[in-house]
């Protein structure tokens, strides 16, 4: 303890070393308190607390740069994303050609003999079958057909159809083969 009276750290540190003072208040209103514990109250030594606060930015700037760059990074694959995700829409006239095709086959796959894989065949042109029935139905502003569980009934699908042939959109026209 270079610089330190030591026979004022130890005799403050004794108990009962501290001199009474006097009841009552000094000249700025605060509690008389003995010598001993005015050098506690003082001023702090905050001399390396300036070197600690730099040594943590030291080693927090880097990791907050690397956020930042990841971060920055995130957002341009994403906005990238976003633009190519945006897809011209089709011509209303192919989406009514692609849901008679659709229909034509579901039709036809439903209507043949019991083979291998039919109800594999019925449900997978199913769904391409609704995929673009509600893709007419959200460009043309009609609502789509709700689904009950998993499935869509046969009766929210020919309401659907009605919908879309009173916008001039019929998906019932037999393709001329």
């Amino acid at each position: 303890m270079r610089g330190v009276n030591r026979s004022r750290v130890v005799a403050s540190s004794l108990p009962g070393s501290c001199p009474a003072t006097k009841q009552g208040r000094n000249a700025w209103g605060r509690p008389n308190v003995p010598a001993c514990l005015e050098l506690a109250r003082g001023r702090a030594d905050t001399e390396h607390v300036g070197t600690a606060l730099e040594l943590v930015a030291a080693i927090l700037a880097p990791t907050a740069l690397g956020c930042l760059v990841l971060g920055v990074v995130r957002a341009s694959r994403w906005l990238t994303e976003r633009r190519r995700a945006a897809v011209p829409n089709e011509p209303i006239e192919r989406l009514g050609a692609d849901l008679r095709r659709l229909h034509a086959q579901l039709e036809a796959t439903e209507n043949q003999p019991a083979t291998p894989g039919k109800a594999v065949r019925v449900r997978a042109i199913r769904a391409a079958y609704l995929d673009v029935l509600c893709t007419a139905c959200q460009r043309l502003g009609v609502a789509a057909p709700a689904p009950v569980s998993e499935h869509v009934p046969l009766a929210e699908i020919y309401r659907v159809e009605a919908d879309l042939r009173g916008h001039g959109l019929d998906v019932r026209q037999h393709i001329a083969h």
